[in-house]
């Protein structure tokens, strides 16, 4: 059975400009719907912004690429 995935991305701005740093992964519990969190790397400054994304999906040529080996 497939999990549903997310990422975890830690967003600070500096300079008038945002920085993303991909901070973790988090996978959907299928009991309750709650959400267990697996962070690489924890902020260290208050005001960053944490977020749960989507994973991009896979490039058509990456795939072909995995595919083929």
């Amino acid at each position: 059975m497939a999990r549903n995935m997310k990422e975890i991305f830690g967003i600070v701005k500096r300079n008038e400009r945002n920085y993303w740093t991909r901070i973790g992964v988090a996978f959907e519990n299928t009991r309750d719907g709650s959400w267990n969190l697996l962070f690489d790397f924890l902020p260290t400054n208050s005001s960053t912004t944490v977020q749960l994304r989507d994973p991009k999906p896979a490039d058509a040529e990456d795939v072909a690429a995995v595919s083929a080996s």
